[in-house]
């Protein structure tokens, strides 16, 4: 019988980033529920929480589209992903 692998995987940073998946999501709904849109508040000198909404890609890109953004960056995404993998 072999020893297990030693070597280095991506499966250890696994925990780490579900943890901030989560954060995430949960810090989010906070700010829904608790700060009215487009008001928010002063965290440092240098950091604002404000309630706004994006309802484009990065930076609001292709917010005025009509949805077709949506399924060909996950089109593009997932091909992407694929070509990684393989």
């Amino acid at each position: 019988m072999s020893a297990p692998s030693k070597e280095p995987n991506g499966w250890r940073w696994l925990p780490l980033t579900l943890g901030v998946i989560l954060l995430d999501q949960f810090t989010k709904k906070l700010i829904v529920d608790h700060i009215d849109f487009g008001h928010g508040f002063t965290v440092l000198p240098v950091l604002d929480i404000i309630h706004a909404r994006n309802t484009g890609a990065a930076f609001s890109m292709l917010a005025g589209a009509s949805g077709w953004q949506r399924w060909f960056l996950t089109v593009l995404a997932i091909g992407v992903a694929t070509a990684l993998i393989v």
